[in-house]
């Protein structure tokens, strides 16, 4: 039982950086994609959405995780998290 509280206790803090992450970067980009509307960044940031919206989040997810090295800890989770939204 300890054990499962561990790691419940772990995937609740990854769950909540990656979301507090997700909503930061999220706003940050609206807010220069709405600054900029129409030019060449708010293009710049709708492509660039889509383009990860093209992927499964989930393979895409694993493949970045992978890429940043899985041994650093929870630091490349939120990153993956964050970028894919899943």
């Amino acid at each position: 039982m300890s054990l499962v509280l561990v790691g419940a206790k772990l995937t609740l803090a990854l769950g909540l950086f990656a979301t507090m992450a997700r909503v930061v970067l999220g706003t940050v980009l609206g807010i220069l994609a709405g600054w900029s509307w129409g030019g060449r960044l708010d293009r710049f940031i709708s492509g660039f959405a889509d383009t990860l919206q093209a992927f499964a989040a989930l393979l895409f997810a694993m493949v970045l995780i992978l890429a940043l090295d899985i041994r650093k800890g929870m630091a490349p989770f939120i990153i993956a998290l964050a970028l894919v939204g899943g």
